[in-house]
């Protein structure tokens, strides 16, 4: 009979609560130690495993002997919670919960000005027209008018030129 000799995994240690903007990417790194070398395995808040492979854009895990580090890319508000890192191996298994708190970016100031200046100048260009149709239809009608005055002096006057 052998004796397998080791050590189960242990912390050792773990990213503090991160604190990220909606857009920017999140690295949680976990680091255990144990004899043999641990299976290291993420936890989204939801319990369910984070499998990298079906969101590459989005995700990637970083293995390295006892060391595990998930990166979280283009963070949004569903991305916050507790994620869990896991280890195990023959021996047992340890986790450790990092939390992850992703706050809505605000629009910049020079953002902000300029799409408030350019509704401004929207309904400024809006006005104008307005104004300008108006004034437009009254000169059509005065115009009317005096072609119509016109046209009934042209026709009070007989064919020979002569007045009566």
């Amino acid at each position: 009979m052998k004796i397998i000799e080791g050590t189960k995994p242990e912390v050792v240690g773990i990213s503090s609560q991160i604190n990220k903007v909606e857009g920017e990417y999140a690295k949680l790194s976990c680091n255990i130690t144990s004899e043999p070398p641990p299976v290291i395995v993420w936890y989204y808040p939801n319990a369910t495993i984070v499998d990298p492979t079906v969101n590459v854009n989005k995700l990637n895990v970083m293995n390295l002997q006892g060391m595990s580090i998930l990166t979280v890319r283009d963070l949004n508000i569903l991305d916050q919670g507790n994620y869990k890192c896991k280890a195990h191996n023959f021996l047992g298994e340890t986790d450790a919960e990092i939390l992850m708190v992703v706050e809505v970016s605000e629009p910049e100031g020079d953002n902000y000005l300029l799409l408030v200046g350019g509704i401004l100048v929207a309904f400024v260009v809006v006005a104008i027209f307005i104004v300008a149709g108006t004034y437009a239809k009254k000169y059509r009608q005065k115009a009317q008018t005096r072609r119509d005055r016109e046209q009934e002096h042209v026709r009070a006057q007989p064919v020979d030129g002569m007045r009566i």
